[in-house]
């Protein structure tokens, strides 16, 4: 038999030969090694002598080399062959030599290692280069299969084609055409006739077709058409109105080319969307026009002023506003009656809107005020000329349907965009300013903000020191509304509502008392306060009633921004130990006017944390339907102003389901806030509204009554 040594040495020479690069590593440490034999195949993958790999562990060599991915997967290979004696075979790839290696490690004796590497990258490319081609083999044949159903559709029968589609198409509400530029062949639905009534031989002629066609979509349709036959597009979407009806129709086609990219077929479907035109514009006037004067309404305004006074900034344009009040128009309603009241306001509404252009919005703002945005660069259509033309209209007497003649007046304010006004609040805040300051000096007059109007507000300012002083001392509390299932009428969760009480003044209303704590920076303070007895409350009815609903808890826009909102939130739900999942933040859509994106990642950021986020007012801010797509929320409540008019009011009624349903196909909890009649629930019920909220369940209640509901 051979002996030891002569066996050892054949090895090694066997190993040094070895077109496999190897290596034996001892075991010197906690999870490290030695390397204490590699052979030249070794040395030659990866450019290393024996000497210089010896030179240092074989981890800190790897760190070096491949970072913590290359530990990592050798710790692996290491941990796979623990108390086994069977090798451990991985692949990897090495991205320094752009290598795939075959790693083959055993424990050759007690504290050793060996690993052989093989080298498969040209076998790992092979695969990969076979498995492309069979992917583009696949595709081809997809589209050689594709060709040739198409050319077997081609060679059938076209009789049998014309007899089948013949069946379908006369039942179809949709036009279709088919057309072959090469061999004349159409194929059309009774529908698309219906539309275009072409003669046979001209399905095919672009300019027969686009003669039905509304004149002024005419020169469109068939530029449209041309520039995608030019372009060799495959598909294109056309929208258009025909003569007939005034029919609104939406048309997409598909086009095929010969290999010289001429025209050879094409398909069109053309569908009637009339309906969809006059919904949406009816939509549209609901949500942007007063229901009662058909001029515009205030939340178009604010927003229409808000993004003029924005492209003023950059254009070095001028925006002017004015506020326009009837005179002594509740002495109307009250002695002359509701009927002739409204009549003389749809009057005035019709004089005002004269003056509307592409620069020049006009809204209601009010009852008896409208309002006037004058966006210019010249130096007609000025605020001033425009007063004077309203008050001149009005000289003459608005003559009414009893035939009696009345005369009008109005007070007009007047205010511009300045380096102290600089915002539509602002800017609408100091024309209604100026039309006080006209109403208050005899009336029928136009009268330009000044900042000593500021003074006349002597009240808000004394308001506004109480106020200071209620945050440092504590003058607040928190009643709690329930919330109910408009279903089973069962307790869904509570909103938090502030109130103060002040000494002198008795309750003051939180719509008096929050503009001017977010205007001076104190709302922060009353926001923290909110939360905290908010969630203490929540706590505790935790804790003693195993309350498992939600606590709703509206933050300010202003606090929202502040960097110290979610710190605060997170440091009271610890505190008084409760789960975010039942804490609702209630925002509203102001939050979003300034900076969109900031807001939406702090709103994520929340809902990350288990919180839940309700829109709160809905309907009543800017742009409520595309802030609906873009912020991520959990719930949709629904302004009162809404739910009042239900049944009452037609247009509001629509609106109210039409956003019921929305938010349904979006995935939110619905909830319906000041419902105070039966019928209002009846409706709500009707419409699949989830949640309702309002004196006809529940008035806002202090904690100790909310507790008696709990212990039921």
């Amino acid at each position: 038999m051979m002996n030891k040594e002569i066996r050892g040495g054949l090895t090694e020479k066997l190993a040094d030969w070895s077109f496999n690069a190897c290596l034996c590593l001892e075991a010197v440490g906690e999870g490290d090694y030695q390397p204490v034999y590699v052979n030249k195949a070794f040395e030659r993958m990866f450019a290393i002598t024996s000497e210089e790999l010896s030179r240092r562990t074989f981890c800190e060599t790897l760190s070096l080399k491949y970072g913590e991915k290359g530990l990592d997967n050798f710790r692996r290979l290491v941990e796979g062959i623990s108390g086994t004696e069977e090798p451990q075979m991985e692949v990897f790839y090495d991205e320094l030599k752009k290598l795939y290696l075959r790693v083959l490690c055993f424990a050759a004796a007690e504290g050793y290692l060996c690993l052989i590497l093989l080298d498969i990258t040209g076998i790992e490319r092979s695969r990969e280069k076979v498995e492309r081609l069979y992917e583009e083999l696949s595709a081809s044949e997809q589209e050689l299969r594709y060709q040739l159903d198409l050319l077997s559709i081609t060679q059938s029968n076209l009789d049998e084609i014309k007899r089948i589609y013949r069946l379908v198409s006369e039942n179809s509400t949709d036009g279709f055409v088919y057309y072959h530029y090469f061999t004349k062949m159409a194929l059309t639905s009774n529908r698309w006739l219906d539309m275009f009534p072409v003669s046979e031989e001209n399905i095919g002629n672009l300019e027969e077709v686009a003669s039905y066609l509304e004149e002024s979509f005419q020169g469109d349709y068939i530029e449209q058409w041309k520039r995608t036959v030019r372009e060799q597009k495959t598909t294109e979407r056309f929208l258009y109105q025909l003569k007939k009806d005034n029919e609104w129709v939406s048309q997409i086609s598909w086009f095929w080319y010969d290999e010289r990219g001429v025209l050879k077929e094409s398909v069109s479907f053309c569908q009637d969307i009339t309906y969809e035109k006059l919904q949406h514009k009816e939509l549209e006037k609901l949500t942007y026009y007063d229901s009662f004067t058909e001029v515009y309404n205030r939340n178009y305004f604010i927003q229409w002023l808000g993004e003029q006074i924005e492209a003023a900034r950059k254009d070095m344009s001028l925006v002017q506003m004015l506020f326009v009040d009837i005179d002594h128009f509740k002495w109307v309603n009250d002695r002359l009656g509701i009927q002739i009241a409204d009549e003389l306001l749809l009057k005035v509404a019709a004089i005002i809107q004269q003056y509307e252009s592409d620069t020049t919005k006009a809204a209601r703002f009010s009852s008896d005020e409208f309002v006037i945005g004058i966006k210019q660069s010249l130096a007609n259509d000025t605020a001033d000329e425009v007063a004077k033309r309203i008050q001149d209209n009005l000289k003459t007497p608005i003559l009414l349907s009893n035939g009696m003649s009345y005369y009008v007046t109005v007070s007009i304010g007047i205010a511009e965009c300045d380096q102290e006004i600089q915002d539509a609040a602002d800017l609408i805040r100091a024309a209604d300013l100026a039309m006080m300051e006209a109403k208050k000096t005899g009336r029928n007059m136009i009268k330009h903000y000044e900042p000593y109007m500021v003074a006349g507000f002597v009240g808000e300012a004394d308001l506004e020191q109480k106020l200071q002083s209620a945050v440092e001392k504590g003058g607040f509390y928190l009643l709690y509304q329930p919330q109910y299932s408009s279903m089973t009428e069962e307790l869904r969760g509570v909103e938090a509502l502030v109130r103060w009480h002040d000494g002198e003044l008795g309750n003051i209303s939180p719509a008096l008392f929050i503009p001017i704590a977010e205007g001076n920076g104190t709302i922060c303070k009353i926001g923290d306060f909110v939360i905290r007895e908010a969630l203490r409350t929540l706590g505790r009815w935790i804790q003693e009633y195993d309350y498992q609903g939600i606590m709703s808890i509206n933050i300010s826009a202003v606090q929202f921004r502040d960097g110290e909102f979610l710190h605060t939130l997170q440091y009271y739900s610890g505190m008084y130990n409760v789960n975010a999942h039942q804490i609702e933040i209630e925002l509203t859509e102001s939050v979003f006017i300034d900076n969109l994106d900031e807001t939406v990642k702090l709103i994520n950021k929340l809902r990350e944390l288990g919180y839940r986020v309700s829109l709160d007012d809905f309907g009543t801010g800017y742009s409520s339907l595309s802030y609906l797509r873009m912020v991520p929320i959990d719930t949709l409540k629904i302004d009162r102003s809404f739910i009042t008019e239900l049944s009452r009011e037609k247009n509001t009624t629509i609106i109210t389901s039409s956003i019921i349903e929305m938010a349904e196909k979006l995935g939110l909890e619905v909830i319906a806030e000041g419902v105070e009649e039966r019928e209002q629930l009846e409706f709500l019920k009707e419409y699949q509204c989830g949640t309702i909220q309002g004196y006809l369940l529940g008035r806002p209640l202090p904690r100790e009554s909310v507790e008696e509901i709990l212990n039921r």
